[in-house]
């Protein structure tokens, strides 16, 4: 299929902008969720400090895994965005409210938690104990008895309802933002290079016009060329018979 300059750079165009777009779609997402993190975090920073302060120092027997469970369960209840955990000195976990079969890591790296307490640039992302490979904002603190209280700020709960918001509004409305750009960036753009390649257009169709009018003509002279030499080469034997009569007619 042969296209024409114009369809060429419109397709080149209209590639770039599509790509262009996808690209400012899954950047302004990811903006949008970072942003929410580090407002997360940063609201939320002292309350493993609180947790720690206020419900575990105040009973050394909330250390038990019973208590703990129970303790954890309560505060989940009055925010079940959050999941509480007890980290030991070395980051294994020794007390949680998870469901049975919802916790997947045994320990938690310390890097992203000494960052944290040290007063790291937000957000931090630390280890996620029920899953694998995530890594989510949280809030920790160092107890007097060992160990750290370990906040994810953003468990299961949150994720579930932050998935049904995205999918009902966020993120078909930035979808359909991006898709209106593209849409009118596209019309635009067609109609740019439209306007831009008419001169080209034109002396490219001059030029055509131009070269068909030269390869008449050149037919044309070829052939009359052609006709010139067929009657050159029918009248030269007459020429030479004349001649010969001529010098006859002289002799009588």
């Amino acid at each position: 299929m042969n296209l024409s300059l114009t369809q060429r750079l419109s397709a080149v165009f209209a590639a770039l902008l599509l790509a262009c777009c996808g690209a400012s779609a899954w950047l302004q997402v990811r903006s949008n969720a970072m942003h929410e993190k580090e407002v997360v975090q940063g609201l939320s920073r002292g309350l493993a400090a609180y947790i720690g302060r206020n419900a575990l120092l105040a009973d050394q027997s909330a250390l038990d895994p019973g208590a703990l469970r129970q303790l954890f369960g309560q505060l989940m209840v009055l925010n079940p965005s959050v999941e509480v955990y007890l980290l030991d000195d070395t980051g294994r976990i020794r007390g949680h409210d998870a469901p049975s079969g919802h916790l997947i890591r045994d320990r938690v790296d310390l890097a992203p938690v000494k960052a944290l307490i040290d007063g790291g640039a937000l957000p931090v992302l630390g280890d996620d104990p029920r899953s694998a490979t995530a890594r989510k904002v949280f809030s920790a603190a160092p107890l007097r008895q060992g160990g750290y209280i370990y906040v994810v700020l953003m468990g299961e709960t949150h994720d579930k309802l932050a998935a049904q918001a995205t999918e009902n509004s966020v993120l078909r409305t930035t979808l359909w933002s991006m898709g209106l750009v593209a849409a009118l960036g596209l019309v635009a753009g067609l109609v740019a290079f439209a306007l831009i390649t008419r001169p080209l257009r034109r002396l490219t169709q001059a030029m055509r016009q131009f070269n068909s009018g030269a390869s008449r003509n050149l037919r044309h002279h070829r052939q009359r060329r052609r006709n010139s030499a067929t009657r050159s080469q029918h009248w030269r034997p007459h020429s030479a018979r004349w001649r010969i009569a001529s010098r006859r007619s002289g002799a009588h």
